[in-house]
């Protein structure tokens, strides 16, 4: 008995744990895809943006990829951090190019244009796409329950919390700049890496992956979608099709009994 009761009970626990190992692949599978989507609708948005895309930034002109890389982390709320030094001296500031504008370093403030795109695009983007990857999570594993759609949909950030790390390494950018009477001036800039982590890397896959997750499970459960009724009524349901069915070959019988005996009423007509 005991020995039964322990198999059981290690049966139990390697279904869990191949149950959280599938999750963890499939959401780190959609989780990627989300990232990659993303960045590239941040490039289309960046590229058909009057303002970004005509040298909004400044400070020794990133490349390109780089420039998409801070405003796709933007769009998460993450701020741009601004470390410079010159003669010695070091400053420090931050910005976020989608909703500030205006910066300020090294005692100075400068004016930034707002985005030609409404603002609300860029923050659709990542919210879209993690959306998605939580919906398509848990579609490819099925979920009983809120609790179970929730986790399986945030484990879309088992993929996004790495990549959301390097890039925020990836996309820092460092020039030198000549400034006057002399001298130059280095600038680093890059995602605040604290903040990417926290809030990037984490929050926003972990709580718009489980909703969702738990969008699927409400649009799966919803009773008005054919084949999402509850058991019993489904299980009367197939049986009514069933009888109609039944039915409708009962009466196509006795047709073709009604048929058979008008023919052979004629033909015996004609013999006689």
């Amino acid at each position: 008995m005991s020995r039964r009761s322990g198999y059981g009970s290690g049966g139990r626990q390697h279904g869990q744990q191949a149950g959280t190992g599938q999750s963890l692949k499939m959401g780190a599978l959609y989780g990627a895809v989300a990232w990659v989507a993303g960045y590239v609708l941040s490039w289309l948005l960046f590229t058909t943006d009057s303002v970004l895309s005509d040298g909004e930034f400044g400070d020794g002109d990133p490349s390109r990829w780089e420039a998409v890389g801070w405003i796709f982390h933007n769009a998460h709320f993450v701020d741009l951090n601004f470390d410079a030094e010159s003669n010695g001296e070091e400053f420090s500031g931050s910005v976020n190019y989608i909703s500030d504008n205006e910066f300020s370093i090294a005692g100075q403030t400068s004016e930034l244009d707002a985005p030609s795109h409404p603002e609300l695009l860029f923050y659709i983007v990542p919210t879209l796409t993690l959306l998605a990857a939580g919906f398509l999570t848990v579609r490819s594993l099925r979920a009983s329950d809120s609790a179970q759609a929730a986790t399986r949909g945030a484990a879309v950030l088992a993929s996004y919390l790495p990549l959301t790390l390097v890039g925020a390494f990836l996309f820092e950018h460092t020039a030198e700049e000549d400034v006057l009477f002399g001298g130059t001036v280095s600038i680093s800039t890059g995602p605040d890496v604290v903040t990417s982590l926290l809030l990037m890397g984490i929050a926003w896959p972990a709580i718009l992956g489980a909703i969702g997750g738990v969008t699927w499970l409400r649009f799966r459960s919803n009773p008005s979608r054919p084949g999402n009724q509850p058991p019993g009524r489904q299980r009367r349901a197939n049986q009514q099709r069933r009888q109609r069915q039944q039915g409708n070959q009962q009466r196509r019988q006795r047709q073709q009994g009604n048929q058979q005996r008008r023919q052979r009423q004629r033909d015996d007509r004609r013999e006689h």
